[in-house]
């Protein structure tokens, strides 16, 4: 069993939140490189043969981390039954790195730790969960390429590189720790409202069984008041973290009793999806100068305006989903707001018929121009939205036969859904594919 207590996984004696908490990697996806200065200019890469692991400038390799008990199993993302395997060579004497199919031996296991000796800067280590000769081998990048050395102080500084611009859970935790830097949001923050989420959870009411998929719904209702987002509470806030979780699911048809990949989620919208336009910017200053109360609460700060729909797209990149956008300001410039809605929704509704599932963003038409996120999927012929209302409950409305469609939240097209005269904006969606 390892010991998380020591400088190589607390360096700066931090806080540990949970027995758990070194498992933040879990299910992430990364490109792991060797830095210069801030940035990476080589990476690992695994070629073609789906065996060799080299180093290289131009190609990097997804890797897919995923926890088992005390160590890590570094996956080929794009193959994840094949993973990084540590072999020795009879030849040179010495160890190497393959890509072998996971047989759940201890030579698969791996140790994420921080990596601090001398001035070279942040950064971490990576090195074997179990001990070779006289101690653990180090992935060690330089310019001969990619090896295995017991000197953690030869070049093994590394660091995880996001698949976009987007902070990942396990890169939050890494700089709560004080490994990497990568973010100035309120990390801490974000971290202790994850586990505030974890511990009070969702409640029933707030899940709608689909099959074998949980889908998150009535977001002013159930347990979602007591929940922390930044510094408000959720029920009116977090759509656009329930719509991409709600989509996440559909594609991998799973759920989550503890929900802990819907409150990563809301962590990671926290540190890099928060809504911020500068002209809602301008009329809460405005608002504020002029002691227009309504205008001067409506805080752009602190989470009070929820996620960005905008920025769902980095978030759709870092968790390596495979998507269409289709944006009202990139499409039919010479066409009047409502008629490029109208196409836009056309658009959605074609490309619906061949997506497992798609996030759709609209404005209501009110002065501050708040606008809505809910998730949708083909349904014989039809759409199911889950979450376009969020005062709709599964008993009330989704699984109420009696209910009518409306109420069910099934509609015979996108259009259909947002027909009501007061909310008729189509913003942007994302069709995701298997």
């Amino acid at each position: 069993m390892i010991n998380y207590n020591t400088k190589d996984h607390n360096p700066n004696g931090v806080s540990i939140p949970a027995d758990d908490f070194f498992s933040f990697l879990d299910k992430e996806i990364y490109f792991l490189g060797s830095p210069e200065s801030s940035e990476c200019r080589s990476f690992l890469n695994i070629d073609d043969d789906n065996s060799t692991v080299t180093l290289d400038s131009f190609r990097r390799s997804k890797l897919l981390f995923c926890w088992r008990e005390n160590g890590y199993v570094i996956c080929n993302a794009q193959k994840p039954d094949h993973v990084l395997t540590i072999r020795y060579s009879y030849e040179t004497d010495s160890y190497f790195i393959s890509c072998e199919p996971d047989c759940k031996t201890p030579e698969q296991l791996w140790d994420i730790t921080a990596y601090n000796e001398g001035k070279s800067g942040y950064g971490i280590s990576v090195r074997s969960a179990s001990k070779f000769r006289e101690g653990s081998l180090y992935i060690s990048f330089d310019k001969h390429g990619i090896s295995l050395t017991e000197n953690k102080k030869k070049s093994t500084r590394l660091m995880l590189c996001s698949l976009s611009d987007w902070t990942n859970f396990g890169l939050a935790c890494m700089q709560y720790l004080g490994w990497i830097y990568i973010t100035g949001s309120d990390v801490k923050k974000a971290i202790s409202n994850y586990y505030h989420n974890i511990s009070a959870n969702l409640s029933s009411e707030n899940i709608l069984s689909l099959g074998s998929t949980e889908l998150i719904v009535y977001q002013s209702g159930g347990n979602f008041r007591g929940l922390r987002y930044v510094d408000v509470s959720m029920d009116g806030v977090a759509c656009e973290a329930i719509a991409v979780c709600n989509a996440l699911r559909l594609l991998k048809k799973s759920g989550d009793s503890e929900n802990k990949d819907f409150f990563r989620i809301t962590a990671e919208f926290e540190l890099s999806g928060l809504y911020d336009n500068f002209l809602k910017k301008l009329i809460v200053n405005a608002g504020t100068a002029l002691g227009i109360k309504r205008l001067s609460s409506i805080s752009t700060l602190g989470g009070s305006w929820g996620g960005d729909p905008d920025k769902i797209k980095y978030c759709l990149e870092a968790h390596n989903v495979l998507f269409k956008s289709i944006h009202i300001k990139d499409r039919f410039p010479l066409m009047s707001r409502r008629k490029k809605s109208c196409a836009s929704l056309k658009l959605m509704d074609e490309g619906l018929k061949d997506s497992v599932c798609a996030v759709v963003s609209y404005n209501f038409s009110t002065l501050h121009q708040a606008i809505h996120t809910f998730s949708c999927i083909p349904s014989d012929n039809k759409l199911r939205a889950f979450n376009r209302f969020c005062n709709h409950s599964p008993s009330v409305n989704y699984l109420n036969e009696k209910a009518d469609d409306r109420s069910r939240e099934i509609y015979s097209s996108l259009s259909d859904a947002l027909i009501d005269s007061s909310e008729p904006w189509f913003y942007t969606g994302y069709l995701l594919y298997g």
